[in-house]
């Protein structure tokens, strides 16, 4: 029987290296993917293909993979189906060196072994693809193997004492000699294809890939940027309501005439005439500003990781959703939010000024799900009626979107189908779409304050504890 990792398993294993131990990774730099764990690797590989399946890369081929308990080695980690079959495994080894010919070969037929015992796990063995995902790579032996492997594996000379060597080490397979399979194995390395996956190509995976990213790795840049460097030099303090009191007691006491509102930032203390200056040097002020706008752009980066993450746990992986569906909720849930956090950060009275503008823009023209399905539609008709006209970008890049609409509009054959689906689909989005909902709210800042403090860690030994105490809860 073949035991499958739960949803709800995932999702704790997930958060587990969230709250714990994501590895710091430096942008423009390779994802230091050689420190995870085996298990952590395995998950890795697991979003990476289902996010892959969820953008069609493996249209026609692949639409589901299902994560593997993790305590049974028979020779595969994920499985992948295509409308309800088995068409391939992925195994990941963690190995720190290159995988050599006779243990990639032992691997192979070690899962042949446990599906000739199992035959629910290979349906059709001409339409099965066994993907080996491999840290440090092959060795020279081990990629000739790869690139003829049915031909290779099935003409070598150690094939028969490997697979003896598979059965004595693996006390669950009920085979005792290689006589007794020979026949059933060479049926299927004859027939199966065998493809290589190493962490280079995982890293190129993971360029675009934010939400899996941030499972995972916690990202730094590589150099700080002049910007942050000019002002935030000496010390941001973040208040929260605990805070307040010890804010006020601060600053009670500050004339009214050393106080100065700036709006995206306050300064307290300073003489008049040093404000006047401060507000001459208008290029200090534009890099105040920079900051303030660098703090809500970093959260709508944030705000579309956060959601991509839970959409890639709870949304993408379900066969029974179409890709219309999935494809109308990220944009559907991030511009509900992203206007949420633009309307928090200018306030009710200034969103009104500036309400045309926004209604103008995509965030505020497409907000209520039938807004999003109504766009969704137009660009179906499009695709029906063959349309591209409006696409744009070099000649690779279009061919990439022309497939990705094949994909997710490709199986109607009119847009009344496309929106009788959607609301079937919805039977089972609803509620997921709402626990998601409530999930993103509680990352929503609540009345964000920034003040830009003295430097000093403090006036009292107290002070200098509280600090430590909070810096250690960001460990």
């Amino acid at each position: 029987m073949i035991d499958f990792v739960s949803d709800q398993d995932i999702n704790k294993e997930v958060k587990t290296i969230e709250e714990s131990h994501r590895l710091t990774a430096f942008s423009g730099r390779q994802y230091p993917i050689e420190y995870l764990s085996s298990r952590e690797f395995e998950l890795l590989t697991f979003f990476t293909f289902k996010k892959d399946i969820a953008n069609g890369i493996y249209n026609d081929q692949i639409d589901t993979c299902r994560l593997m308990n993790g305590t049974a080695d028979k020779g595969r980690d994920i499985l992948l189906q295509y409308a309800g079959k088995n068409v391939g495994v992925v195994q990941c080894k963690r190995f720190e060196s290159l995988i050599t010919r006779p243990s990639l070969a032992r691997e192979i037929i070690k899962f042949i072994l446990h599906a000739l015992q199992d035959d629910e796990l290979i349906n059709e063995a001409q339409n099965f693809t066994y993907y080996f995902t491999a840290l440090k790579g092959f060795n020279n032996p081990a990629t000739k193997l790869l690139t003829e492997f049915n031909k290779e594996v099935t003409a070598d000379e150690d094939l028969a004492s490997w697979t003896n060597e598979v059965i004595k080490e693996n006390e669950t397979i009920k085979f005792k000699k290689y006589e007794e399979v020979e026949e059933q194995l060479l049926d299927i390395l004859k027939k199966i294809k065998v493809e290589p996956l190493t962490a280079v190509e995982l890293d190129q995976k993971l360029k675009n890939s934010k939400e899996i990213i941030s499972i995972f790795f916690e990202v730094e840049k590589v150099a700080s940027e002049d910007m942050l460097r000019k002002v935030l030099n000496e010390f941001t303090g973040f208040k929260n309501d605990e805070d307040l009191e010890k804010l006020r007691l601060k600053l009670q006491d500050v004339p009214i005439e050393k106080r100065m509102y700036f709006g995206l930032f306050d300064i307290y203390g300073y003489d008049i005439e040093f404000y006047k200056k401060i507000l001459r040097d208008k290029e200090f002020v534009f890099e105040i500003a920079k900051i303030r706008s660098e703090f809500s752009k970093r959260f709508i980066d944030y705000l579309g990781e956060f959601i991509d993450k839970y959409i890639l746990l709870f949304i993408s992986g379900i066969p029974e959703i179409s890709p219309f569906t999935k494809s109308i909720m990220k944009p559907y849930l991030f511009n509900k939010f992203a206007l949420q956090h633009s309307n928090d950060e200018l306030g009710a009275f200034a969103m009104q000024i500036f309400e045309k503008d926004r209604q103008e823009s995509l965030i505020g023209k497409y907000q209520t799900i039938e807004q999003h399905l109504s766009y969704a539609l137009e660009i179906g008709q499009k695709v029906l009626n063959n349309d591209y006209s409006t696409f744009e970008g070099d000649e690779q890049l279009l061919q990439l979107k022309k497939d990705l609409c094949q994909f997710t509009y490709g199986s109607f054959k009119s847009i009344d189908e496309m929106k009788t689906r959607f609301y079937e689909d919805m039977i089972i989005v609803q509620p997921i779409l709402e626990m998601i909902e409530s999930e993103v709210q509680v990352i929503m800042p609540k009345n964000p304050t920034i003040i830009i403090g003295s430097g000093s860690l403090g006036n009292t030994e107290e002070e200098v504890v509280d600090l430590f105490k909070k810096v250690q809860k960001l460990n």
